[in-house]
C-alpha cells in the first residue's frame, strides 16, 4: 500500500491513529502495522528521524533505544560478495576486534552477576548491561541480503535462559528498519532495577506489548514457526523490547566450563513476522589461552519460507594472533545478482558525486 504522506510522517500517523483507536484488537492486522509495510513507506536510509514531527505526534521513535550507531568502538566492519548470473548467491561478512579487556561476568549468574546485586564492571556498566553499536547497512546490500541494519552486542553475563548464562558477543541481523524497532516496546520484568536483561511480561494489555507475542505458525503445523529452522522454539522468557520474541533450537546451550561452547543461532519475530537471525558468540573462544584459530559452522532450513533471502548457511573465525579478529560469515540467496548490484553501487556512487 502506498500513502501520499512522507515516509516518517505515514508510520507516525499509523501508530498515531492506532493509539486512539478503542476499538483495536491484537488481530495479526490491527496489531501495529505490518513490517513489509513500513519497510516499504520507512525511508531506512535517512540520517535522522525528525524530532519535531516525533514530538508532534507524540509518537517516540528514539533511535538511543538500539545502542549506539557506528561500529568504530569495535572497529567494525561490513562487506559483501555477490555470485555471478546463475549463482546469485550473496556472503556477507560483518568484521569486529574482540577488545582483550572486556570484564566479563561470572557464569550462571554467581559472582558479579548475581541478580540480587548491582555490581558495576570496572568500565563503569552493569554487568547486566548490555554494550550495543549498531550501522545501516548500504541499500544495494539491502536489496541483496534483505538486512537493514546490524547490531553488535557485548553481554557480560548472558541471558536470563538457565543455559545461556555466560558472557558473550552477538551479532544480530534485523530485517526491519531500525526506527520500527523504536516501537517494539512492553511492560517488563528486570532482573536488576533499571538495568538489564529485560524480558517482557508474559501478560501484555497494549497492542504493542501483545504483539511481541503473536507468533507466525503454520495452520498445518502449529509447532512449527513460518521463516524458521524447524527445532525453532521460543520460551516465556524471550520476549526482549527492541529485539522480538527469540527462539532457538533449545538443545543448543552452553556446556559447563571448562568445555568451549560453540557459537548458537537465534531468530525473533514481533507482531507475527520474522525480524532477525543473530548468531551467539560465547566469550570462551576470545579466551587469553586461545592462541589457535577458532573456527565454526552451521547451516539451516527453513519452515515454510516465505522470505527468501534468509540466510542458509553461517561461519565465524576468531584468531587470538591476528589482532583478535573475530569474522562472522553468512551466506543466502541473492535479491540482487552481481551485475545488478555493481549497478546499483555504481549508480548510487554517482548520484552522492553529483
Amino acid at each position: 500500500m502506498k500513502f501520499p504522506l512522507s515516509n516518517v510522517a505515514t508510520v507516525a500517523l499509523l501508530l498515531l491513529l492506532l493509539s486512539m483507536n478503542p476499538m483495536a484488537t491484537t488481530t495479526r492486522a490491527d496489531t501495529i502495522i505490518d513490517t513489509a509495510d513500513v519497510a516499504s513507506t520507512l525511508d531506512p536510509y535517512a540520517e535522522s528521524v525528525p524530532t519535531s514531527l516525533s514530538n508532534e505526534l507524540g509518537i517516540n521513535l528514539d533511535l538511543s533505544k538500539l545502542g549506539t550507531e557506528g561500529l568504530d568502538a569495535y572497529s567494525g566492519q561490513m562487506s559483501i560478495e555477490i555470485g555471478e548470473d546463475g549463482d546469485c548467491q550473496y556472503t556477507f561478512t560483518v568484521e569486529f576486534i574482540a577488545p582483550n579487556d572486556l570484564p566479563p561476568g561470572t557464569a550462571d549468574f554467581q559472582g558479579n552477576c548475581d541478580p540480587t546485586t548491582q555490581t558495576q564492571a570496572p568500565n563503569g556498566q552493569p554487568y547486566h548491561g548490555q554494550t550495543q553499536y549498531w550501522a545501516k547497512l548500504s541499500k544495494p546490500m539491502i536489496q541483496a541480503t534483505g538486512i537493514h541494519h546490524i547490531s553488535i552486542q557485548w553481554k557480560p553475563c548472558g541471558d536470563e535462559e538457565q543455559t545461556l548464562r555466560q558472557p558473550r558477543f552477538d551479532v544480530v541481523y534485523y530485517y526491519v528498519p531500525p526506527e520500527y524497532r523504536t516501537i517494539m516496546d512492553c511492560p517488563a520484568n528486570e532482573i536488576v532495577p533499571n538495568q538489564f536483561p529485560e524480558t517482557c511480561q508474559e501478560f501484555q494489555t497494549t497492542p504493542k506489548g501483545r504483539a511481541m507475542f503473536t507468533l507466525p505458525v503454520l495452520w498445518r503445523d502449529v509447532n512449527r514457526i513460518a521463516n524458521m529452522p524447524i527445532n525453532f522454539f521460543p520460551t516465556t522468557k524471550a520476549g526482549r523490547p527492541y529485539e522480538g520474541l527469540l527462539s532457538f533450537n533449545p538443545n543448543d546451550q552452553f556446556p559447563e566450563s571448562p568445555s568451549v561452547p560453540n557459537p548458537i543461532h537465534q531468530m525473533s519475530s514481533y507482531d507475527g513476522d520474522v525480524i532477525s537471525s543473530r548468531m551467539v558468540l560465547p566469550y570462551q573462544i576470545f579466551g587469553e589461552d586461545m592462541n589457535i584459530a577458532s573456527s565454526n559452522s552451521g547451516g539451516h532450513t527453513y519452515a515454510s519460507q516465505t522470505k527468501k533471502r534468509l540466510f542458509t548457511k553461517w561461519a565465524t573465525e576468531f584468531n587470538q594472533n591476528n589482532d583478535r579478529t573475530v569474522r562472522v560469515r553468512i551466506e543466502g540467496s541473492s535479491g540482487l545478482c552481481k551485475a545488478e548490484y555493481d549497478a546499483m553501487v555504481a549508480a548510487e556512487a554517482a548520484e552522492e558525486a553529483a
